[in-house]
């Protein structure tokens, strides 16, 4: 793939403009396009290829958006319109770029008649300004398109005929490009052209979120109803599916009613839903929280995306809203909701988008719409989106909000789905960590209409569950591994409390800081679970940065990055200032003790909850105050909480000395490395002076020959015995050559082996992302198929999906060095001994976590001859150690420890969980590389 087709990708995936930033983020993060040198693709880069291909990309306001959109890739007359309608409106103002698509919709009305207004099928500028006045006075338009109107007469007569002219090249009519193919085209080049109040987030839902709900509608019949309807998105979404379920003659048993308050806005969506060729809905202006476009209990289905937060209504607007609204709520999208329900007809459905606070805000209103959803039994499901689908616009995150007023089946039950994959931990929903994927639209639809639980993706739960939790209807509370691990803490008796409920004071006046008290930054934060005590002797200061005053015993908590590293201030007449970053508060020590609390967030329990609120679609992890004190720990009485740390403090110690045990195994290797150079000028040294040795020797019995003046014989000793009586075996001529011929190539091999291993371990790594499983099986076992009398096989977890993808970024020729030597080494070594069955060597892959990290996990083993007796694992990876009398330098092995090291991996002896006198396998190893899941 080019870099201008990975560009391509990613802006149609996402669907709206992008910065050159984001787009490299993403090209990077998907691998969608690999460099020469292998360095990650830098914005510089995607600005320059996007400046070369001025007919696929525009620049409007330091953002990058598509031309086109690839409806499909043949290449038609009405692209090319488009495109040179972009490449002329590039350089105009907002306030002209955003007529374009009114001409384009006048012409195209003229030719579905197959009438075009002259008579030489050309349109002129006089002859489109008449065409929109007619239809602005329609019934369907009701003068919406005025402003846009005015803004014509307004324009330079040369320039709009300069659009028109463009316009005027191509056959519009319905035989030359049907509304399936041109509808797409059209929408598309609205959001393009749009001026800067299209621009926000409310007008324009994503469109994966689009065909989303589409696809969760069961009943294309009725009043369908937007009351947020934007440039009509989900109106065209649902003729889409309706197309591609070749329903699309059932769109005459629709009523679509739409409404929305910006009328330039009302107008495109009317063009729109126009060029898809659906004439017969419904647009409607105004407000429709105050004055709805249907009457009570008059929709079958409503369909809408909630404006939320500061959208254009102002103060009184919404004042009005609330006075019509059942709980008189001061926010704009439980209004909405509230409206919603009202108008909601027996039977009548509404698959709503909302902000993730209404379903657990301790706002009263909120919490009463949560309460009448739950008690009047109309939740259907409650459908988690990916965090930050709405971006660039928004990183707030979302959910899917679906009931129904009278339910007919799965009465006082709710179906909870969570669609986010999390780095692909529910297998695969959604292909990326955050953004705006492509959702697995197959499996949520199929999860929804089965009403049907699937492990850590969907869970059905009863009233009574929702009830006890307050009415709380957050996804992650039923679905999550953490929120079944809580479930499962409760049903045992464990007494569960969120961290706010052991706070005493909460620290957050902002202080200037001073020369005189030291500063906390974030890094200053302890990351160790035993030494968590702020270290106070290593801080500075810093006048020039405000931060909050701490002048007691307190907790701190680091809000950004990967790690919370809880660390525990103890006040000793000396204050801190702490970094905003921070969040500081004090504990109630009458419910828990400081260790305790520390313990506790480094448990799988809070590391679960915190996989599911940091981040809100950010590149750094971020964590809100409010969600922290949200956290969900255990708190046993406080005699139960000292016998748990004890034994918690006994276990962290004894890791810690397995861990620090380890570090000085490193630490010996890494000294034998170090020392590896003169040890091996020592040994090199021996190995010359054994072959100086046999040459002095040589040259010894030529010279008495010389002086004996007698013929060479090959079998004679060397030289003649000292003393006749004693009978001591000399060599003969021939041993010494042999003896001589093997030290010369034993000083050879070494010297190729000491080059070699230098070559290897100071080059840079030539990283490309590749499955390894793949890998092994096409480029390397093929290499030793015909060779030796042994046989490779390859097997993998199968437990893991047939397809799963064992990634990891590495260096090719080092990793395929590595293992070669492993196979070589057991066919030289470990397979000496003749027998009729072929040996074995097996590869076993599966997938590990260790210490928070994912692991690819190779398993080698093979059934031939085990290490020589005394020679262990350790001698193995150690450089310059013998493996036996017959046998190289174990060069081999400390060649695979470095290269595996040199990636991040682990290079180890496997031990099986179990002892079996009958297993065939003598050697095994164990390799570890980082895995990438996507």
């Amino acid at each position: 793939m080019t870099l201008h087709e990975a560009i391509v990708e990613v802006l149609e995936d996402l669907g709206h403009p992008l910065s050159t930033r984001h787009i490299a983020d993403e090209v990077n993060r998907r691998r969608l396009y690999q460099r020469g040198d292998g360095e990650p693709v830098p914005s510089s880069q995607i600005s320059a290829r996007v400046r070369n291909y001025p007919n696929l990309f525009l620049i409007e306001n330091n953002r990058i958006r598509l031309v086109k959109e690839s409806v499909n890739k043949k290449s038609t007359d009405y692209e090319k319109m488009f495109t040179q309608l972009a490449d002329f409106s590039r350089n105009l103002g907002y306030s002209v770029r955003n007529l374009v698509p009114a001409f384009i919709f006048a012409a195209r009305i003229s030719h579905l008649n197959n009438q075009p207004i002259s008579v030489d099928s050309k349109l002129s500028y006089i002859e489109i300004t008449h065409l929109l006045n007619d239809i602005n006075i329609s019934k369907v338009f009701k003068g919406s398109l005025s402003s846009i109107i005015n803004e014509i007469k307004n324009l330079d007569e040369n320039t709009s005929q300069k659009i028109i002219d463009i316009i005027n090249n191509y056959d519009l009519s319905i035989k030359s490009v049907n509304q399936d193919n041109f509808g797409p085209y059209f929408e598309n080049f609205i959001y393009s052209f749009q001026n800067p109040n299209l621009a926000k987030s409310q007008y324009s839902s994503p469109k994966v979120l689009k065909i989303l709900i589409a696809k969760l509608i069961d009943n294309f019949d009725g009043v369908v109803y937007d009351p947020a309807l934007g440039l009509g998105g989900f109106f065209t979404a649902i003729l889409n599916e309706l197309q591609n379920k070749n329903q699309l003659g059932t769109a005459n048993n629709l009523e679509l009613i739409g409404q929305e308050i910006d009328e330039t806005v009302r107008a495109c969506a009317i063009m729109n839903l126009h060029m898809h060729g659906y004439f017969q809905a419904e647009i409607f202006g105004g407000n429709s929280i105050d004055e709805p476009a249907i009457g009570y209990n008059a929709a079958d289905l409503i369909v809408s995306d909630l404006p939320f937060g500061n959208r254009i209504f102002d103060n009184q607007i919404v004042s009005k809203g609330r006075n019509s609204s059942l709980y008189g709520s001061q926010k704009v999208e439980v209004i909405f909701l509230e409206m919603i329900i009202s108008r909601l007809a027996n039977r009548g459905k509404a698959i709503i988008v909302i902000p993730d606070g209404i379903l657990f805000s301790k706002d009263t209103n909120s919490k009463r719409v949560r309460e009448l959803l739950v008690k009047q039994d109309m939740l259907e499901a409650v459908i988690s989106l990916p965090a930050g689908i709405k971006l660039p616009f928004t990183g707030v995150k979302t959910s899917l909000l679906i009931f129904r007023n009278g339910k007919n089946m799965n009465h006082e039950k709710v179906l909870f789905i969570n669609s986010d994959s999390n780095e692909n931990k529910y297998q695969g929903l959604s292909k990326k960590e955050f953004g705006r994927e492509t959702i697995n639209f197959d499996t949520i639809q199929k999860i929804y209409f089965e009403f049907r639980e699937e492990e850590n993706i969907s869970r059905v739960v009863e009233k009574d569950e929702i009830i006890t939790n307050d009415f709380d209807l957050s996804v992650q509370k039923y679905v999550s591994k953490a929120g079944k691990i809580i479930r499962n803490l409760k049903i045992h008796g464990e007494n569960i409390k969120q961290v706010k409920e052991t706070v005493k004071k909460n620290y957050r006046k902002i202080v200037e800081a001073s020369t005189s008290i030291p500063f906390v930054r974030i890094n200053d934060l302890s990351e160790s679970v035993i030494d968590c005590q702020l270290a106070i002797n290593k801080l500075t200061f810093n006048p020039k940065q405000k931060g909050i005053l701490i002048d007691n015993d307190a907790i701190l908590i680091s809000t950004r990055g990967s790690k919370l590293k809880p660390t525990y201030f103890h006040y000793k007449g000396i204050p801190i200032i702490v970094e905003r970053g921070i969040i500081a508060f004090s504990i109630n020590d009458k419910i828990i003790i400081p260790e305790h609390l520390i313990y506790e967030l480094y448990s799988d329990l809070v590391v679960e909850q915190l996989k599911s609120i940091r981040g809100g679609g950010r590149i750094i992890p971020a964590l809100f105050r409010s969600d922290f004190f949200e956290l969900y720990i255990r708190v046993p009485d406080i005699q139960e909480q000292y016998r748990r740390l004890l034994d918690k403090k006994e276990l962290y110690l004894e890791v810690k000395k397995e861990e620090e045990e380890l570090l000085k195994v490193e630490d010996y290797i890494q000294k034998l490395e170090y020392n590896s150079l003169s040890n091996f000028k020592h040994n090199f040294m021996q190995k010359l002076e054994r072959v100086s040795s046999g040459i002095k020797v040589i040259e010894n019995y030529l010279e008495d020959k010389v002086y004996d003046k007698t013929s060479i014989n090959w079998f004679e000793p060397v030289t003649k015995p000292l003393n006749e009586t004693y009978h001591l075996k000399i060599d003969s001529l021939q041993q010494v050559f042999n003896r001589l011929k093997l030290n010369i190539n034993d000083a050879i091999n070494s010297l190729e082996i000491e080059i070699r291993w230098l070559e290897k371990e100071n080059r840079p790594l030539n990283r490309k992302v590749i499955n390894l499983y793949q890998f092994f099986k096409n480029e390397i076992i093929p290499l030793y198929i015909q060779k030796g009398n042994y046989k490779i096989h390859l097997t993998k977890d199968e437990s893991l999906s047939q397809n799963f993808d064992f990634k990891s970024n590495v260096d090719k020729a080092l990793i395929k060095d590595a293992i070669s030597n492993l196979i070589v080494n057991a066919e030289k070594y470990g397979f000496r001994e003749q027998r009729v069955e072929p040996y074995n060597i097996l590869f076993e892959f599966s997938k590990v976590e260790e210490a928070g990290q994912n692991y690819v996990n190779i398993i080698y083993k093979n059934d031939g001859a085990p290490f020589p007796y005394g020679f262990t694992f350790k001698d193995l990876i150690q450089r310059g150690r013998r493996a036996g009398e017959n046998s190289n330098t174990g060069i081999g092995g400390s060649f695979i420890n470095t290269i595996i090291q040199k990636h991040g991996g682990i290079f180890r002896e496997f031990k099986p969980n179990y002892e079996s006198q009958f297993s065939p396998f003598n050697i095994q190893f164990e390799i570890l590389l980082p895995l990438i899941i996507e």
